[in-house]
């Protein structure tokens, strides 16, 4: 989900800045582009291999429930 949303809103800056002609906000060489890809796919594994499930799940608040 947070690719999708990643993706429309690139898409989103780039429409707008094509419309009022402003610059875009990235690196206008392909070495900065790469760096910017980079980054983000470091971002995406990281983010997928890393995270894991609360251990303690049962013990993470809300309310409890009513004998």
């Amino acid at each position: 989900m947070k690719i999708v949303i990643g993706l429309f809103l690139g898409f989103g800056i780039g429409f707008v800045c094509s419309i009022f002609k402003l610059p875009l906000p990235s690196p206008p060489v392909l070495f900065g582009s790469g760096l910017v890809i980079c980054m983000t796919l470091g971002y995406v594994i990281v983010d997928k291999f890393i995270s894991t499930q609360a251990k303690n799940r049962i013990h993470c608040g809300g309310p409890s429930p009513k004998s």
